[in-house]
């Protein structure tokens, strides 16, 4: 969760006038004094049924879509800006060309969409393809992954080194793990080492 100082940071940073948030975040955002602050899901909505058509803003493939914060582990978070244009050639080149994901996909990504890797799986990916997604809002323990795998039996995982050791350490311990609907899975981040691999694979 981003605390006061960071919100702060990030709003005089990319200069954005407006927060959307969640009840639980809605204290750190008055707190971290933003121009104008929405509550969802009840005020957003509000403003959706009051909301009008308007005319399509300017843009050519080289004008800012949105902007991605850092993480901060090496000082402040560092706005990292994506133009029109990336999503379309991440959803070419990636999700068309290396994964070849098609309607009958259900992807679910341990990475959530505030990580550059999640909202590509998460969100241009599904939308550029027709892909159906598994959203979940909670931290991604080996119990609640293999939950969601046996509810919603993902096509596609998604997800870094560490979950995957996660999971295979839930598997030995003796519990439950449905992999069979998966196709494949995309670690990232940094390599997965060759014994969870082999793990992995085994199932």
């Amino acid at each position: 969760m981003l605390k006061p100082a960071e919100i702060e940071y990030m709003l005089q940073d990319s200069g954005a006038k407006l927060v959307i948030v969640t009840p639980e975040h809605l204290e750190n955002a008055q707190t971290a004094k933003a121009s104008h602050i929405v509550a969802a899901p009840d005020e957003f909505n509000q403003l959706l049924d009051k909301a009008e058509p308007a005319p399509l803003g300017k843009f050519d493939r080289d004008t800012p879509c949105l902007i991605l914060y850092t993480s901060g582990s090496t000082g402040s978070p560092k706005g990292a800006v994506h133009l029109h244009d990336h999503l379309p050639e991440t959803i070419e080149r990636v999700a068309r060309k290396v994964y070849e994901l098609g309607p009958d996909d259900r992807i679910f990504s341990s990475s959530r969409l505030f990580f550059a890797y999640g909202l590509g799986n998460s969100f241009s990916f599904p939308i550029g393809m027709g892909c159906s997604v598994i959203l979940c809002s909670e931290r991604p323990t080996p119990p609640l992954i293999a939950d969601l795998f046996k509810r919603h039996k993902p096509t596609v995982f998604f997800a870094v080194p560490a979950v995957f050791r996660g999971l295979v350490e839930y598997a030995r311990q003796g519990n439950k793990l449905e992999t069979g609907s998966i196709k494949f899975c995309s670690p990232t981040a940094s390599a997965t080492a060759s014994p969870s691999r082999s793990a992995w694979a085994a199932r």
